[in-house]
């Protein structure tokens, strides 16, 4: 696929973690953007903001030349809605799909940190931890381990013998985790400054070399 210019946009919509998030993105860089502020997204609110979002920036639908959404982390319901939106307006627009995962996005929060092992880590379900661990070299990150999901508490209470130097997590959408954040040690874990659909969006930006993906839906 081949670099976008002007005019050319990422649609970033993330509905896994809650009342979820969209971003519009030209060159990686957010021109609009929506926080939801229900328990659960909707697909109806979804797709009222997108609309609005794409004409306040008078972006047109030819524009949009891919569309992103949470792929294999989070909850599943609400991924489910993701992609359904998703595969309706990649149809509608004429353009590609990509799943992004919400645990490599979270990395980007982390580009400027030394090199070493970090966690990445949000809530996938009521009380449990879905997380991944990554090697940082440079500005480079490679995954050292599947994605796997721990009891909340028992994934903060052991936190410090994780032996890693910094914990990502997405705790702006959970309220769960912020609370087990306030109670753990804040020198460990670093909050998501961005939205998750900004960082999925961004995440999604680094594809657009490519011809192809597994991850990618025509």
């Amino acid at each position: 696929m081949k670099r976008l210019t002007n005019r050319e946009a990422i649609l970033s919509i993330e509905t896994a973690t809650g009342s979820g998030s969209i971003s519009l993105l030209e060159n990686s860089h957010e021109i609009g953007g929506w926080s939801g502020t229900r328990e659960v997204s909707k697909a109806e609110d979804i797709l009222e903001q997108i609309s609005k979002i794409l004409s306040v920036k008078e972006i047109e639908k030819k524009n949009v030349k891919l569309i992103c959404v949470s792929s294999g982390t989070g909850s599943s319901t609400g991924e489910k809605i993701g992609w359904a939106i998703g595969k309706g307006l990649a149809k509608a627009f004429g353009c590609r799909l990509l799943g992004i995962s919400i645990l490599e996005s979270l990395l980007l929060e982390i580009e400027n940190e030394p090199d070493g092992e970090y966690i990445t880590a949000l809530q996938c379900a009521r009380d449990f931890v879905c997380l991944q661990r990554f090697i940082k070299r440079e500005r480079s990150f490679l995954a050292i381990s599947a994605q796997e999901v721990s009891q909340a508490n028992k994934f903060f209470m052991s936190a410090k013998s994780f032996g890693c130097k910094k914990i990502v997590v997405a705790t702006n959408a959970s309220a769960v985790l912020q609370r087990l954040f306030s109670e753990t040690d804040k020198d460990l874990f670093i909050e998501n400054i961005y939205t998750l659909a900004n960082l999925n969006g961004r995440a999604a930006s680094r594809y657009l070399t490519l011809d192809a993906s597994d991850n990618i839906i025509e």
